[in-house]
């Protein structure tokens, strides 16, 4: 046997012996999928299988998507190891809050980012990921760049390679809106790994709006410190749409209606090993 490179294992092999093989490494592989008849693991965010291969005779992977796909948001497009190509990512690199697109101005901010995601269409959907040295800091979303941050198409933004969460945190021009609203009828959006704070508005879900038919599925974040003068301080769930939240925490959110930490109607929210703490509504 003789590697032609590319490869990766857990185990120190002594027949992986190219310089592109990873031995003693940890692929970081998802649950197991199936293609038809094929069963697979696709890459995690952020995996080591990832963008590694720079010259490759394949154009798609074992799903038939597009390959080599920028899957660690460096601009480059590589292949992946393995038969599975991971989804392309957007690499959100300043605290500031722009809306100027990939790159210009001091970076890519994490509202140029979901922009990107909203206005470009992509084989599978994409990762907005963080640089390592936001783990922790507050990234700003401002008022004056039109407040809320709408994501229009299914996505995934994922802080799980990070020691700490970053902060997503609603400043200036009064404060008066929410910080997120997930409108993307049919189709899932993702946030992994995200303290959202301080979002006021005189409408619904301070925090979070899930809206119009949308599958949200919130994982180890924190929905803290929101006031809303409509229904549902930290997030608002409706219109056919649905929220999972897994190890998620509500705390200190503000409604002056119905629903401190959380306002659903017309909707459906499955909620486990989640925290519910310090919330207040009037109604």
């Amino acid at each position: 046997y003789r590697s032609l490179g590319g490869n990766i294992s857990r185990s120190n092999e002594a027949t992986l012996n190219h310089l592109t093989d990873l031995t003693g490494t940890d692929p970081k592989l998802g649950p197991e999928l199936i293609h038809r008849v094929v069963h697979y693991h696709a890459p995690e965010s952020f995996s080591p299988a990832i963008d590694i291969i720079s010259i490759s005779p394949l154009t798609t992977d074992i799903r038939g998507l597009s390959r080599p796909l920028d899957g660690d948001g460096d601009f480059i497009a590589q292949a992946d190891s393995g038969a599975v190509e991971a989804p392309p990512m957007i690499l959100v690199d300043i605290e500031s809050d722009e809306n100027d697109g990939l790159g210009n101005g001091a970076g890519t901010s994490l509202r140029d980012a979901v922009n990107f995601t909203n206005t470009n269409t992509f084989p599978i959907d994409p990762i907005i990921g963080f640089a390592p040295f936001l783990s922790g800091q507050q990234i700003s979303v401002q008022g004056f760049l039109g407040g809320e941050i709408l994501i229009s198409k299914g996505a995934t933004i994922d802080a799980s390679n990070l020691s700490e969460n970053p902060i997503i945190i609603g400043e200036g021009d009064g404060g008066n809106f929410r910080i997120f609203q997930l409108n993307a009828r049919d189709e899932i959006i993702r946030l992994r790994g995200l303290n959202i704070t301080e979002g006021r508005t005189s409408a619904q879900g301070a925090g979070l709006w899930v809206a119009n038919g949308t599958l949200a599925e919130l994982s180890e974040c924190e929905i803290t410190e929101h006031r809303a003068s409509g229904n549902g301080g930290g997030i608002a769930v409706t219109q056919a749409s649905t929220l999972i939240m897994e190890r998620c925490t509500l705390a200190s959110n503000r409604s002056d209606d119905f629903g401190g930490a959380l306002f659903v109607s017309d909707a459906t929210a499955h909620l486990s090993q989640c925290t519910l703490a310090d919330n207040f509504a009037r109604s």
